[in-house]
């Protein structure tokens, strides 16, 4: 997917539409902020298995490898300010 696809993919109020919930987009911040699983883990009050089915939907909807390119996607699409 390249970076244009994505940013349009994503555009502000789309991102629902997509698969990106309200509670996954508080993972993102939270990862940009440069937390770790753990931080992010007790700072959400959830379960372990919750934040790695969380991440693997996360990465699998914008098509990232890994959580920074994830959060480098959000940054880009204006999900994360």
């Amino acid at each position: 997917m390249t970076e244009e696809e994505i940013h349009q993919r994503f555009q502000e109020g789309q991102a629902r539409s997509y698969g990106i919930t309200p509670p996954m987009r508080e993972y993102m911040p939270l990862y940009a902020d440069g937390c770790s699983r753990e931080q992010v883990q007790k700072t959400l009050k959830v379960t372990r298995n919750t934040l790695y089915w969380t991440n693997r939907r996360i990465l699998e909807i914008l098509g990232a490898d890994t959580m920074t390119q994830a959060v480098a996607i959000g940054l880009r699409t204006k999900m994360i300010s």
